[in-house]
């Protein structure tokens, strides 16, 4: 369903430009400066809404706790 590493890549480099407009590390404009973990979710690209429902919940065991 798409190219996810490419999409997880731009988004992260995203991030990143943020952080550097902001001279602020990314820690910080997440909140999650004293935490120990970072809550992740799994990027999904546009699919047919049957196909994608189906998927998700084939899927909806895994360790997700939310999709983008």
């Amino acid at each position: 369903m798409g190219f996810n590493y490419a999409k997880e890549a731009i988004d992260i480099a995203l991030w990143g430009i943020i952080g550097k407009h902001y001279n602020t590390p990314l820690c910080e404009l997440l909140g999650i400066a004293e935490r120990d973990k970072l809550p992740s979710c799994y990027t999904i690209s546009i699919e047919v809404p049957e196909k994608l429902r189906a998927w998700l919940w084939q899927n909806k065991s895994k360790a997700m706790k939310g999709c983008k």
